[in-house]
């Protein structure tokens, strides 16, 4: 069996990473997430199929603690496993751009700090 090169998939996302740091994050997952299925299909492993109710009763820390086991081998392959795992950390930390910025409206209730927040962030 030949793949399809022009066979696509789509990647949908709930937020627009708003730093440099977190659109490479993103995209470095997305690439991995690619190679982890084509090495699945290559073997003829069947796709995982999860069930609504364990998306939605998982939380987002332990789902990207298993996502990240399943993408290691791939990440590793690129040589970006620790800069994956250290990034995913501070992001963790920090929040994603919607976080910090409800954050900020929160502090003063001002919109302007929410500007300023999304603006600084395009910075690093």
């Amino acid at each position: 069996d030949e793949i399809d090169v022009f066979a696509g998939g789509e990647v949908f996302i709930a937020d627009v990473p708003a730093t440099a740091a977190e659109t490479v994050l993103y995209a470095t997952l997305v690439r991995a997430a690619a190679m982890t299925a084509l090495v699945g299909y290559e073997r003829g492993d069947p796709a995982p199929d999860v069930a609504d109710h364990v998306l939605r009763t998982v939380s987002g820390v332990r789902m990207l603690e298993r996502w990240l086991t399943v993408l290691r081998p791939a990440l590793t392959e690129l040589g970006d496993a620790e800069w994956v795992c250290a990034e995913s950390r501070r992001l963790l930390q920090r929040g994603n751009g919607a976080m910090r910025q409800r954050r900020a409206l929160q502090r003063h209730g001002e919109i302007a700090d929410v500007v300023a927040v999304a603006a600084a962030a395009t910075l690093r």
